[in-house]
């Protein structure tokens, strides 16, 4: 399961990239707004997934 949802993250990921680079060369969005705007979104995914998973496993540590 971890490695679809890998799979799956790496594939928005990459399309956010794709999408950000076209609104730059056709003047849709910001320079700075595409450069930062899908690397910061994804680093708050990766904090909000590592955060979550630290949590289950320190529920399951409380139940033993």
């Amino acid at each position: 399961m971890n490695l679809v949802l890998a799979l799956l993250v790496y594939m928005v990921y990459s399309n956010l990239l794709s999408i950000s680079q076209a609104g730059i060369a056709q003047s849709r969005i910001s320079l700075l707004t595409g450069l930062w705007g899908v690397h910061i979104m994804m680093l708050v995914l990766l904090l909000v997934m590592f955060y979550r998973r630290l949590m289950v496993f320190s529920l399951f540590r409380l139940v033993r």
